[in-house]
């Protein structure tokens, strides 16, 4: 175990994650503002804030940032120029940090330029050493909520 609570005994999928996500989404009683409002937001706040500052994506990506050892993600939701919600997660293994995060910023925006299918869409793959696993999932296919 580390620090942060973190253990390589614990294992969850991409796809795991981001159906929790789609789930936390359609939480009555405001939970999902309340949930949304804990994460970073790219290029302005929180772990985002010096990434994702490309204008198309600044402000549409609220997302958590996670690292251990030989690991990095991101997981949370896009605000899609369509005024759609996908929940996502990326995990990437065995890669350095400066690359991994470029990658993940990269990977965000086909994300809001996504018409929103309504299509989950999970898929691992490997590259240069690089083991990726990404899901991504539009929980507002059910429901439809206004950005911030």
């Amino acid at each position: 175990d580390e620090g942060s609570g973190l253990s390589r005994n614990d294992r969850a999928s991409a796809r795991a994650v981001t159906q929790v996500l789609a789930c936390m989404f359609k939480s009555k009683n405001g939970s999902f503002d309340l949930f949304r409002g804990s994460l970073a937001v790219a290029g302005m706040d929180g772990t985002l804030d010096k990434r994702m500052r490309m204008p198309d994506v600044k402000g549409r990506v609220f997302a958590k940032t996670g690292y251990i050892k030989g690991v990095r993600t991101l997981a949370g939701y896009v605000h899609t120029h369509q005024d759609k919600w996908l929940a996502f997660a990326f995990f990437y293994n065995n890669a350095n940090t400066a690359r991994v995060r470029q990658m993940q910023d990269q990977a965000s925006r086909p994300l809001v330029a996504c018409p929103n299918t309504g299509t989950p869409t999970t898929a691992t793959v490997k590259a240069n050493g690089v083991k990726t696993a990404a899901s991504v999932e539009a929980p507002s296919k059910v429901v439809t909520r206004r950005g911030p």
